[in-house]
């Protein structure tokens, strides 16, 4: 009776993945292309499904099934560019200048392991922290023990995983907690050598739902409408809930002229029980002002989570910008 079953079973799967390749194609499409919610969402996911789509042709081709083999071939080759990466992605340099270290760091609100994290993070020698999905009993946790190393902070505890916080080794000014699409948005500004900089910790609404959905990139505009006006050296440190080739990131990109410090898009940092094989949601977002020195990511005690840590470099003024500042001085002399 078993045996009987499992043959069954094991006809009705062949039959299933002989006749699917026609419709799987057009899908696999539409999860890299379509910015819709449904497909957008399955699309968070088109590396993996792009790695069952090939597994799939080499079992057709194994059934000398080389027409379909060829179709689905030709609908994975169509969607692999969406992967590559793109110009937002920042390049390397050496450090010979005024470096920065950061790290993004979702705790996971109902996790426990409030000393090993902390222990953790210390670990990491940043020199600002963001933190998301913090509540009361997070904030006084971090605060007790991260102080001595963390004098400046700032806390915006929740209790419904949308709490934050900031923590630096260089003082916060102007801190803010921005309300957009019904999220907070947690701002300060840090002086870096001779500039001032922007530093936001963002989470956004996981895209669940339509209208969560919808709240993310009402979000992700709104933020860069901020930096936008804001016009100086900017850092967004975040849980974004989004992947590097999903559309609805580049505006973001694009309009507020910042670029991801990931060298490729797969630095994976969810679900962390997946490791390297989950997904890229976390980011360390930077203006033009600064320029990857490094990054990667670092495991945090029982997150669901990786931490995102970067070591940026602040750019040095150009000639250019010097000439260019001493003869907006020169004409305001002759016109006094």
């Amino acid at each position: 009776m078993r045996n009987r079953i499992l043959k069954q079973l094991n006809r009705h799967i062949s039959k299933a993945l002989s006749t699917s390749p026609w419709l799987a194609g057009p899908f696999l499409a539409l999860a890299a292309y379509c910015p819709l919610f449904i497909f957008a969402l399955a699309g968070s996911w088109l590396p993996h499904l792009l790695v069952i789509s090939l597994l799939w042709c080499g079992w057709l081709l194994l059934k000398h099934k080389s027409w379909k083999a060829g179709w689905l071939a030709l609908w994975i080759l169509l969607c692999i560019p969406v992967l590559i990466p793109q110009h937002h992605t920042s390049t390397p340099m050496q450090g010979n200048g005024s470096t920065l270290r950061l790290a993004q760091v979702n705790v996971l609100q109902e996790n426990r392991k409030h000393e090993l994290v902390a222990q953790q993070i210390m670990s990491l020698d940043a020199d600002v922290l963001a933190f998301q999905e913090v509540n009361k009993v997070w904030t006084d946790t971090l605060a007790e023990l991260l102080s001595e190393e963390y004098p400046y902070y700032s806390l915006a505890p929740h209790e419904k995983h949308y709490g934050m916080a900031i923590f630096s080794r260089k003082p916060l000014k102007d801190v803010q907690l921005n309300v957009w699409a019904g999220y907070p948005v947690l701002s300060a500004k840090i002086r870096q050598g001779d500039q001032e900089t922007l530093v936001l910790s963002v989470h956004t609404p996981s895209p669940v739902t339509l209208k969560r959905f919808k709240a993310r990139n009402e979000e992700l505009h709104e933020i860069a409408k901020f930096v936008r006006e804001a016009d100086m050296p900017t850092l967004i440190l975040g849980d974004f809930n989004i992947v590097p080739w999903d559309s609805a990131l580049k505006p973001l990109l694009q309009a507020a002229g910042l670029k991801d410090c990931r060298s490729l898009h797969y630095t994976a940092t969810w679900p962390s029980p997946l490791g390297r094989w989950g997904i890229p949601i976390d980011y360390v977002l930077h203006s033009a002002h600064w320029q990857r020195i490094s990054h990667g990511s670092a495991p945090i005690p029982g997150s669901d989570h990786k931490a995102m840590v970067a070591t940026l470099a602040l750019k040095p003024v150009t000639n250019k910008e010097n000439n260019s500042i001493l003869l907006g001085e020169n004409l305001e002399k002759q016109a006094e």
